[in-house]
């Protein structure tokens, strides 16, 4: 079970609801299209709403003392934790939330590997390399990224 109050961090996570794919859909635009143009890769407005759509049902809205700060998407199994995506607004990024809810479900997912896909460009990278996370493969775009638990 995931759970959905980090009150050790400040920070909670709030299973996502239709009524909040507008919110995700306008913080996916302005944490990713930028990076995806600087990588080559122009999306159409559907194309952004797919990628909200897909996996949906592992989104949890981000917040902080009731403000929405961004979006992890993620899921378990018996021997992995697969990150999707973590956004966060960018007037919240460099305050630490996205470490310390990674932290957060890495301490949850002991004996488990962690997997996450990083745009090569994505200032995000450097976190992830903080948090120990390792390359385990690459594409044209992206780096595949994996840390044993």
């Amino acid at each position: 079970m995931i759970p959905e109050s980090y009150e050790s961090i400040g920070v909670e996570l709030i299973k996502a609801v239709a009524s909040d794919r507008d919110y995700l859909l306008d913080l996916r635009l302005n944490t990713m299209a930028a990076h995806l143009e600087e990588a080559g890769v122009v999306l159409s407005h559907q194309e952004h709403m797919d990628r909200v759509e897909h996996e949906y049902q592992h989104s949890y809205l981000i917040e902080v003392g009731g403000q929405r700060v961004g979006l992890l998407k993620y899921k378990k199994d018996p021997k992995t934790v697969q990150v999707i995506q973590l956004q966060i607004s960018p007037e919240f990024q460099r305050k630490g939330y996205g470490r310390r809810v990674m932290e957060h479900v890495m301490a949850q997912s002991k004996g488990k590997t962690m997997t996450l896909s990083v745009l090569k460009k994505n200032p995000a990278l450097g976190l992830y390399r903080r948090l120990g996370f390792i390359q385990s493969g690459e594409d044209s775009l992206e780096y595949h990224l994996e840390k044993a638990l």
